[in-house]
């Protein structure tokens, strides 16, 4: 705390009570215990805070540690979970699977097969009609 303008004091107490004090008065002694006392007050209060703080500071760490530890428990278990039940649905429709991966092939080998027999008939159509134009005009 600042320290107190002793002038000060004792002219806001004259101009409001009408009563002259001097440095040397009783009544400022007690004014400037009454300062040091809450000085020593403040300055535990505000130690006493700074040690909550770092107190409240290392729980919240700990929470946190122990929720993460928590959190990565869990998605852990549900990886293992989900790789497990992934696991048994193949091998129990495995050959399902398998079969269903063979017909998809199938069908797209038939289609493309189709779409390339369709694209050389048309490049053979189209050299044939070429053929054509170009032996009208030559003759």
């Amino acid at each position: 705390m600042a320290n107190l303008d002793l002038k000060r004091l004792i002219a806001e107490v004259a101009a409001r009570h009408g009563i002259l004090l001097r440095e040397n008065d009783p009544a400022l002694a007690i004014v400037t215990l009454n300062q040091l006392v809450l000085q020593a007050v403040a300055n535990d209060l505000l130690q006493n805070v700074g040690t909550l703080a770092g107190e409240f500071r290392k729980a919240a760490d700990s929470v946190q540690a122990h929720a993460g530890a928590a959190i990565a428990n869990e998605v852990r278990a549900a990886m293992d979970f989900g790789r497990t039940a992934l696991r048994a649905d193949l091998e129990a429709g495995g050959f399902q699977a398998r079969q269903l991966v063979m017909e998809v092939h199938r069908a797209h080998s038939r289609s493309a097969a189709i779409r390339w027999v369709v694209v050389g008939l048309l490049a053979g159509m189209a050299l044939l009609l070429c053929g054509m134009l170009l032996g009208k005009l030559l003759l």
